[in-house]
């Protein structure tokens, strides 16, 4: 039987158009899914748990500055923490930009920081 052009052709057509399509935009969509299975991100452990650090924000007074060593002592509720403060620590005084030497015993602040193998370090201080 031959068929001429017309709407059962044109359906047919159609149909197998859609379908073609269905099966590229499956595949495609497939393919991030499967490389994201074989490409495992790295944990804290394969990282190395020295390079994660936590965070941490702390309020209290300064106890002791020592800028020979660029460490501050503060004293937090839960008792004294030392931290160590870098050339890229940012230090705000009353609203404006501050120094190290504006670092004071008695000083009240707030500190955020890092945790690594034990050293927190101050990403921020502010002193009020």
């Amino acid at each position: 039987m031959i068929q001429k052009k017309g709407w059962p052709l044109r359906l047919k057509r159609m149909g197998a158009n859609l379908a073609l399509g269905a099966l590229l935009c499956g595949l495609a969509c497939s393919i991030p899914a499967a490389a994201a299975q074989t490409s495992p991100s790295p944990s804290p452990q394969s990282a190395g748990a020295s390079q994660v650090g936590l965070k941490f924000t702390v309020t209290g007074a300064i106890d002791s500055v020592d800028y020979a060593k660029n460490t501050i002592v503060i004293n937090t509720p839960s008792g004294k923490m030392t931290i160590a403060v870098t050339p890229t620590t940012a230090i705000t005084a009353h609203g404006q930009i501050g120094g190290v030497s504006d670092l004071r015993q008695g000083g009240h602040v707030t500190v955020s920081g890092t945790q690594r193998n034990g050293t927190n370090t101050a990403l921020s201080i502010t002193i009020k």
